[in-house]
């Protein structure tokens, strides 16, 4: 089977033969914009520690920013094991939140940093390769703030970037930031492709045709693997074997990370476990 198991057996010989990963962690986050919008952790401490910003975007395609293996600030640090017929995947999660919110984790794949919203224009980014997920299927393509804007609401757009079928040069439609004021931390996701496309591979320059007054982002091409409803407090198991096909596979290198949708502007520590099989 495409999932690695054929069976709940061969799920339990893994673990009972130690193919098994466990990972904890703690976030402690700061305030979301607002009620419906996201927010990534990747800043935010304490376990594991913040992740950095990426490297800046080129002119020249492929150049720009970081693509991330196993990078620093990924929630799993997890040896690989793919160098035979080995496949890894995750099996179940428990965890909590101080605040109700669904929590995102996903595959944190390249990252473009630098990237000014206070002028609007084109802004190149040359995006570097996927090193996962290299055709780009269910590959989106997020913005996330690592300097707070002001005064006006922005929107952008992707003016130029690369489908999952290999075309160049498709242009997506217009995306509105959060609010006037974005706070560090805030998510625009997704931008929007072409009609028809469903991945993306690269992009090649953003287009911020509204301007705020300051602001950062970074642009990432993710691959997100899990939406989970956390409730204020209450612990949280999710099982991702009660149906095989649904068990996201994690690639060695995976660098994870983890984002909320909000439901109110109170700041939200999230922890949990991750627990994953490989045969």
């Amino acid at each position: 089977m495409t999932n690695g198991f054929a069976s709940f057996d061969e799920i339990i010989s893994a673990i009972s033969a130690g193919q098994v990963n466990v990972q904890t962690f703690a976030k402690i986050g700061t305030a979301p914009e607002a009620a419906g919008t996201f927010y990534s952790y990747w800043k935010d401490g304490t376990n594991p520690a913040a992740g950095a910003n990426p490297a800046a975007g080129s002119a020249t395609p492929g150049a720009g920013g970081t693509a991330y293996d196993l990078t620093d600030g990924s929630i799993t640090k997890w040896a690989d094991v793919e160098g035979g017929s080995q496949k890894r995947f995750l099996i179940g999660f428990q965890g909590q939140a101080t605040d109700d919110c669904t929590l995102i984790i996903y595959d944190r794949l390249v990252g473009v940093g630098g990237i000014s919203v206070a002028s609007t224009g084109n802004k190149d980014i040359g995006s570097a390769a996927l090193p996962r997920y290299t055709d780009g299927v269910g590959v989106e393509c997020w913005l996330e703030f690592s300097t707070a804007s002001t005064a006006t609401v922005g929107a952008a757009s992707l003016a130029s970037y690369t489908d999952q079928d290999g075309n160049t040069g498709q242009v997506g439609g217009s995306k509105s930031f959060p609010a006037a004021a974005t706070n560090i931390g805030s998510l625009v996701l997704p931008m929007p492709l072409a009609t028809g496309d469903y991945g993306i591979r690269a992009v090649q320059t953003l287009n911020v045709g509204t301007a705020t007054t300051t602001g950062v982002v970074n642009l990432l091409l993710v691959k997100p693997l899990a939406y989970i409803p956390l409730a204020l407090d209450q612990g949280t198991p999710y099982d991702f074997v009660y149906e095989l096909p649904s068990m996201p596979r994690i690639y060695d290198g995976a660098t994870l990370g983890i984002a909320i949708m909000a439901t109110s502007t109170t700041a939200v520590t999230v922890q949990g476990m991750l627990i994953a099989a490989y045969n």
